[in-house]
């Protein structure tokens, strides 16, 4: 580990170490942990979850995870480092983290890609990912990204009761930037509220 100024700091080959992982939040009410691999959740609340409560084993669950995948050229490539290729090639990996906030890179044989985590401090809540990739080698590569977060959108205590039924009442919308997720019912075994 490697100590920067402002308590920031830098640790080469992150998977080395495990249950490794840091808070991001606001003024706003929004509370988020994430791993270097991406797990961990986003909540304002106990009955406003928008990923998956996690407890510490979750944090190695890579079902959970905040995934952009990339296909490159013929093979699958994913920032958690979690697909067949990435196990048979090893990305180098650099994690440095501050003050609310991480940034992981990780290099691959033809590319990099630096993913910047924070929660600003605005009025909306809201977990952003700046995702930069960047080619390193001599020659072109087709690169198709796709992102797929799992969004869970109620309460912890869903985890338990309905968690069927409950999935099936979130609505979900989208625009060019943004997705939202707006439940139309909050079900429980006290009842029903819109």
């Amino acid at each position: 580990m490697k100590y920067l100024n402002d308590g920031k700091f830098q640790l080469k080959n992150f998977e080395s170490y495990n249950y490794l992982y840091l808070p991001l939040c606001n003024f706003n009410g929004l509370k988020s942990s994430i791993t270097p691999t991406f797990n961990g959740d986003l909540k304002i609340d106990q009955h406003h979850f928008g990923l998956p409560p996690a407890s510490n084993l979750d944090l190695i669950n890579p079902n959970n995870a905040r995934n952009v995948f990339f296909k490159v050229d013929d093979y699958l490539w994913n920032i958690t480092g979690n697909t067949l290729y990435q196990h048979l090639n090893k990305d180098e990996t650099l994690l440095e983290a501050g003050v609310l906030y991480q940034k992981v890179t990780r290099c691959a044989k033809d590319f990099k890609v630096e993913v910047l985590s924070f929660v600003p401090d605005y009025k909306q809540n809201m977990e952003m990912h700046r995702v930069i990739f960047e080619n390193t080698s001599n020659h072109d590569l087709e690169v198709t990204p796709c992102v797929a977060i799992p969004i869970y959108g109620r309460s912890a205590d869903n985890v338990r009761d309905h968690r069927h039924v409950t999935s099936l009442l979130n609505n979900i919308y989208k625009d060019d930037y943004t997705v939202y997720n707006k439940p139309s019912l909050s079900f429980d075994e006290r009842g029903h509220t819109v």
